[in-house]
Order: structure tokens, then sequence, then C-alpha cells
């Protein structure tokens, strides 16, 4: 199948450039060893012989441990380096034991690798004289899943979906250097969301200053700016911290996990990693955004509401309900005013409470005051006129329509739920 051994070969080869050093050297031989005793395991057809093929370079080489995980996906030879074999070395794996083949891989530490290929090569009619080089159909391209575990064509399942109503897509950024994994991340969550993608951390900042995301997925190592100094960048600047973040990395232990965590990440995911599983970390982090804007949108009291925030989110929030608190009264004090005392732009305003809590501003100050309406209706020591005054409000009617709006009842209600006691 030449285009099977076609992916086989180029992804070897690839791997082995991007380890060799300059003036490193890759070499490739080929043969053919006769066996006319060999049967696949599919069917009785004889295999006249078998392909091989060796390919060797000078490279770093690898310890016995990175060796036995070279054909994981993702695998990262050295957390030092940039290097990590995507999704290539796993393909190879999968695509000659689809062909019934088998690879071994030899590498010394310092010296360089070597990989050992045995391909059958089956002749479909060996007693057909008049066609003597007739070999096998191509093999079909839909049992590549199986073989690379779901990877390449990975389809999510129903339960792990992301969707907003009326089919609009979140936005995602992905922000990975290896191309591989970031064509497939890419790939995989461009179905349900609109996805973009940048080469390290700097690249990000320039993407994220045109349009916030909905959530990042960052490696951690990168050239320029690594995920967790992009981390720690995001998380500091008011106008962004709300973004959650997912780490992926191939540093091990937990010191590399507690360093992400204490700089704000989300979550955190070591490579190679299980797709389904940032699938649902992804859903998971999503629906409780979600729940917070839906708590926000109808809440009965700021602790209740922002019980669950980070810390960031939290005082942020606190603030802007501490600053309309001190001039509930002044029924002029409007967007502009917040911005100003806040000392943030109305656009940025806007922008990170309608991604954080799903209100905009003007909905945001609203519900503030005339949550603190309702506290004041519940004391039963005022009427509805004197507590519309008390939060800013010179329309009666005007209130008590907003006030039903959000509450679903009249500002009466609580009145008559007292005097009904």
């Amino acid at each position: 199948d030449a285009d099977k051994l076609e992916k086989i070969i180029s992804n070897i080869l690839s791997n082995s450039c991007k380890v060799s050093e300059n003036n490193g050297k890759i070499t490739v031989d080929i043969d053919i060893k006769e066996n006319d005793h060999l049967k696949t395991v599919n069917n009785n057809l004889t295999s006249r012989s078998d392909l091989k093929i060796h390919i060797s370079d000078t490279g770093p080489g690898m310890t016995e441990e990175k060796l036995s995980k070279l054909f994981d996906p993702f695998f990262s030879e050295d957390n030092r380096s940039n290097f990590s074999s995507g999704i290539g070395l796993a393909l190879v794996n999968g695509l000659i034991k689809l062909l019934e083949g088998k690879i071994e891989v030899k590498s010394e530490h310092g010296k360089g690798t070597d990989f050992y290929i045995s391909i059958p090569l089956i002749d479909s009619a060996p007693e057909d004289k008049l066609y003597p080089n007739k070999f096998v159909d191509k093999i079909s391209d839909k049992n590549l899943t199986a073989i690379i575990n779901n990877l390449e064509d990975y389809e999510p399942d129903e339960d792990t979906i992301i969707r907003e109503e009326n089919e609009v897509k979140y936005e995602m950024l992905i922000v990975e250097d290896n191309q591989d994994l970031s064509r497939f991340l890419h790939k995989h969550y461009s179905k349900t969301f609109k996805t973009s993608v940048a080469g390290n951390g700097m690249d990000a900042l320039t993407k994220i200053e045109k349009s916030h995301p909905d959530i990042i997925i960052s490696d951690v190592m990168m050239p320029v700016m690594d995920g967790n100094e992009l981390c720690n960048t995001l998380k500091e600047n008011i106008e962004t911290s709300h973004i959650p973040i997912i780490l992926l990395t191939a540093k091990s232990g937990t010191d590399s996990k507690l360093e992400s965590l204490s700089l704000g990440a989300d979550s955190y995911m070591n490579k190679p990693f299980n797709v389904k599983e940032l699938d649902l970390k992804v859903k998971n982090i999503l629906k409780y955004v979600e729940d917070t804007k839906k708590r926000f949108a109808k809440f009965d009291s700021m602790d209740e509401s922002t019980s669950k925030m980070q810390n960031k989110e939290l005082q942020f929030i606190t603030s802007l309900n501490e600053i309309i608190l001190q001039n509930i009264n002044d029924s002029e004090f409007h967007i502009n005013e917040l911005c100003k005392a806040a000392y943030i732009s109305r656009a940025h305003l806007h922008r990170k409470l309608k991604k954080s809590i799903g209100l905009s501003t003007s909905e945001f100050i609203r519900n503030v005051r005339l949550n603190e309406a309702r506290k004041l209706l519940k004391t039963q020591k005022h009427t509805v006129s004197e507590v519309a005054f008390k939060v800013g409000y010179d329309n009666l009617g005007y209130f008590s329509t907003l006030f039903k709006k959000v509450f679903d009842e009249a500002p009466s209600f609580y009145l008559k739920e007292e005097s009904t006691n």
C-alpha cells in the first residue's frame, strides 16, 4: 500500500530530522527478503517476501525509559526541549500493525537511533503467471481510527460536545508550538468551537487583545513565552483574569502541577493525554461559567453568586458591587461613573462582565440596585416608593417593571407577604 508506506517513511524521517543537529546523518537502507512460507493473519495468501527498511540517525538517542514511550501520542523526548513526536510515531506504529508488519527501535543515549521495519509483500494471485506483481488492494483508511487510539479521526461523544443555543459557538484559543498537536486540537475542536491557534504565549496575547476567547488550552513549554508566563500574565490582568486556562505539559511531578495551579490555571493535564478527558474538562469548566451567569442573572445575594468564583474575580466583582452600593441613591450614577471609579474602560468592563457573569454593565448595575431594593423591602420598614428612591429610581413605575422582570414578583409582594403572616 503505497499511501501507507509513504506515511510510515515520511513520519520517521521527519522525526529524525527534528532531533538531528546540523551536519547530522540520516541513512535509509531498503531490502527485500524472500520468504515462501508466511501467511497473513486475515487470509490464506502466501507471502513471497518481506520488505525490510532500516532508518538510522546520528541524533541524541534516547534512554530506555524514553524509548518505552516512543509510540505514545504526543510523546515529548525531553522536558527541556520543544520536541514532541505529535501523533506521527503513534500513526507509524499503527500503520505497520495494520499492514501486519513489525517495527523495532534501538537507541543509545548520545549515539543515535535505529528503526527496523519489516512489512510482508503479499501476492494476491501467487499462481497466476500473467500477473506476477499483482498485490492486494489498499487497506481502507477507516481502520486507522482504532489503531491510533482514535486520535486522527476522533469524534467526541454526544455528552462531551459543547454547544450553545442556536449553535452559537464558544471561542477557543489553542496555544501550542508543536504543529502536529496544534493541527489535531484545532481540527478536533473546530467542530464545536470558533477555534484559533497561536504558536507561543506572545502570539496568544496578541490574539487575545483583539478577541477574548471563552477558554484557552495551552502548552507549558514553548519558546518566547511559555504557558506558565502566559497564564500568570492573563490572571494578573483584570481585563483577562476571567478567561479559563487548561495547561498541557510533558513535565511530570507534583511541583510542576502546583506551579501552574498557583499561577491561576483552571486545570492541568500531563502529556500524553486522553482526549475524552480533555473534552470533559472543557465541558465542566464552561458549564461552571454558564452556571455562574445564571446565578447572576437573578441573584439572591452577592455572597451566594460569588461563593465559587476565583479570588481575583471575586475581588473585582465585589469591588464593583461596593462602588455601586456607595452611590446607590444617586440616580445619575451609570456606566461611565462606574468605569471611572473602577479604573477600567467602558469597552473592557462590558466585555469582561459579559464573559464572566453574562450581564452587560447596565444589567449588572440594575441587578445590584434591585437586589438591595429587595433587601430593604424584606425589612418591612419602607414603602415601595421609599425603597425605589433609596436605590436610585425616581420613576416608581419603571422601578416596579424592572423589579418584576428580575425577580418575577412585584415589589409589593414582599409587603403583602409580611401582612399575610
